[in-house]
């Protein structure tokens, strides 16, 4: 395959797009394209099997970007299989039309020899009933419509695009376990899961496992990366005359540094492109993950301020030094186990262990009066489609001095409650 070095130069020198305006232009990455570029060489660098989630606002070119990297691989190199699946059909050729017009206005000296297409697939070989000598790549790239059956289960996959993941039909888990079936474990294959925020589903359960494992430093799935709409370089507009923060704009501008062209750009895509809806906007293009799919989701608490409580939490380093009451053992994550007779929960013995659904991150003090608050998983139809919380708090300050955040029977739950009580 064409060193990865020359990935970049092959897109930018020779591909072309339909920008904007319906002009064929050649294709310059822009700032998020660049960044997500990067994190595809640094991963290949690296020797690991690029498998990269995206989280994304609107209209920032993604789906183009990974379109012309599969290309660039189908088109260069033999015997790669690729595939682009989407939400829709109209979706679907979109895609694909980018594809086909990337071979189209490639310099006639790069273009691999292409047998019959068809709405499909690009298929990189020699015609046929060609006698020549030289032949062709072999290479493909197939697109289909999520939803249908045995997708991506009849052909070894290289390379796969992914998009709008979270508003795929029926199992999204089964259709991605099939497609990541045909996909080896090796260094040059690159798989890509695309879309934009659409509550608390599959997706979300993929995007937060991604986050936590690549926080504890495990590299050997899923990558998240996001791109908020503050970070494209377009999205900005001429600061409008008496032009006034509010106080929700004030605080955008202490979370991300934002500047009056950004803020007024915002105002404009909320009212003409939202329809005045600021939670669309917030869905849409959103300013972090959280608030991605806070909005997507159903909430009732401002966004704006749960987005920024977030990110002090963040900071936020778990006790360290506590013995517990049970154990004498100094962990701070864990969970609780017991006896449980079918009447009554006894022998309460803290288990410390890194995958705990319980994080302490204050130890209890005596004659401290404490409340917890708890909210079970909802029911979108799929099991265990939601995460079980619960917060303990300090009565008398308010502090939080433990969670519990995980997937369990309400049972369970109910039961790790309890303990944390007698805690």
């Amino acid at each position: 395959m064409v060193h990865v070095r020359v990935c970049r130069e092959y897109i930018e020198k020779c591909l072309k797009i339909r920008n904007k305006q319906g002009n064929i232009v050649p294709f310059k990455m822009n700032g998020p394209q660049g960044r997500l570029y990067d994190q595809i060489k640094e991963l290949r660098a690296q020797g690991i099997p690029v498998r990269i989630i995206v989280l994304k606002a609107r209209q920032m070119g993604f789906s183009t970007l990974i379109e012309a990297i599969i290309f660039w691989a189908a088109a260069t190199a033999r015997n790669v299989a690729g595939l682009v699946m989407a939400h829709q059909d109209d979706a679907t050729s979109n895609i694909f039309g980018m594809a086909k017009r990337y071979y189209d206005y490639l310099p006639d000296r790069l273009k691999p020899m292409q047998r019959a297409s068809n709405a499909r697939e690009l298929l990189f070989a020699s015609p046929t009933g060609s006698k020549g000598k030289q032949r062709g790549l072999d290479s493909s790239i197939r697109v289909s419509t999520a939803g249908g059956h045995g997708v991506g289960r009849s052909f070894t996959i290289k390379v796969a695009h992914l998009s709008e993941f979270a508003f795929w039909p029926g199992d999204k888990r089964d259709t991605l376990a099939g497609i990541m079936q045909a996909v080896p474990d090796e260094p040059n294959t690159m798989v890509f899961i695309e879309s934009t925020a659409n509550g608390y589903d599959e997706f979300k359960d993929i995007w937060d496992n991604a986050v936590s494992a690549w926080e504890r430093g495990e590299r050997d799935g899923w990558c998240p990366f996001f791109a908020a709409w503050w970070q494209m370089e377009e999205y900005r507009r001429p600061v409008p005359p008496g032009f006034v923060r509010t106080a929700e704009e004030e605080e955008l501008v202490r979370l991300y540094d934002l500047d009056d062209e950004q803020l007024a750009w915002r105002r404009w895509c909320i009212k003409i492109n939202c329809g005045g809806d600021l939670d669309l906007f917030r869905q849409e293009y959103p300013a972090c993950p959280d608030e991605a799919f806070i909005a997507s989701g159903s909430c009732i608490f401002d966004q704006t301020a749960i987005a920024a409580w977030r990110q002090v939490i963040k900071t936020r380093a778990a006790v360290t030094g506590m013995s517990q009451v049970y154990s004498g053992r100094t962990e701070n994550r864990g969970r609780f186990v017991y006896e449980y007779d079918g009447l009554t929960v006894s022998g309460i013995t803290w288990e410390p262990c890194a995958d705990g659904e319980i994080t302490i991150y204050k130890r209890p003090v005596e004659g401290v009066p404490y409340v917890i608050g708890a909210d079970t998983a909802g029911d979108s139809g799929t099991a265990w489609s939601d995460f079980f919380a619960a917060h303990v708090l300090d009565n008398t300050s308010g502090e939080q001095v433990a969670v519990l955040h995980g997937k369990m029977d309400e049972d369970v739950f109910a039961r790790q409650i309890y303990c944390l009580g007698m805690y």
